[in-house]
């Protein structure tokens, strides 16, 4: 029986989410089977197992060959210029497309394959305003077609949208538009429109369309980063309202009563 790998220590901080899950789900992606350990299945979910399944391919020897090659990262480098220059132009969809390319050259950690020089170009386009504001118009456009119920528009928008966050560009935009991505990250519609899309891809490619598992993961990685974004965000507010109730209590405790030492 296939051992299940040692799983990260903050994943069981998920415990309590974990058993709402049951374990006889079954994987949408046939590449991505789980291990079969029942222990692990009663305890884990689903998506927890996936989770360091996918960590456990992405370190295997195979894919840090193709991840360390200076000709792949090279070639790739070369699609964001050529997206970027034309995104510079008031290329919207250019725009998104040279986010997406420099977020997962940043995800996984390649910039350092390329020359200084080209590593230099990369950081000057991502601190263009004019660049990302072309962006960020993709995004508005793809997340209010979402809202409207285009589950395609919707996971686009998701995409743009963690690829602003992964390469740390919102403070490029304006104080209204940045309130204005969060507003549609914070709404529930476009979320599960985005996951509707996703379980639509996962299904096509689990039929044998390359096309679609790819998209299909590409939309998984970006709902994780945008979960990520939100954890992050609901925290911060959940510790303010715990600090809140807990000056309330402490002001509603009457005093003890004086003491006298007879």
């Amino acid at each position: 029986m296939r051992q299940t790998p040692d799983i990260n220590p903050n994943i069981r901080k998920a415990q309590q989410d974990v058993d709402r899950f049951e374990a006889s789900k079954k994987s949408l992606v046939p590449e991505f089977e789980l291990p079969k350990d029942e222990e692990s299945e009663k305890r884990y979910s689903e998506e927890t197992l996936m989770a360091d399944f996918i960590t456990e391919r992405i370190e295997s020897k195979e894919a840090k060959e193709f991840i360390n090659d200076p000709i792949l990262i090279k070639t790739a480098y070369q699609d964001f210029l050529s997206d970027a220059r034309q995104g510079k132009e008031g290329g919207t969809i250019d725009a998104a497309w040279a986010l997406w390319t420099s977020s997962a050259l940043l995800a996984t950690n390649t910039l350092r394959l390329l020359a200084p020089e080209e590593e230099k170009e990369l950081q000057r386009y991502l601190n263009d305003p004019i660049l990302i504001k072309t962006a960020y118009q993709r995004f508005l456009s793809y997340a209010r077609q979402g809202k409207e119920g285009s589950t395609i528009d919707a996971a686009w928008a998701l995409r743009t949208s963690s690829a602003l966050l992964a390469t740390n560009t919102l403070h490029l935009l304006a104080p209204e538009e940045e309130k204005e991505l969060q507003a549609y990250l914070d709404d529930p519609i476009l979320i599960k429109t985005a996951y509707q899309r996703f379980l639509s891809d996962a299904k096509r490619g689990k039929e044998g369309d390359a096309e679609y598992a790819a998209l299909a993961l590409r939309t998984s990685s970006a709902l994780t980063t945008v979960r990520n974004y939100l954890r992050e965000k609901g925290k911060k507010i959940d510790d303010t309202n715990a600090a809140n109730e807990a000056l309330k209590f402490k002001k509603t405790i009457p005093p003890r009563p004086e003491t006298r030492a007879f």
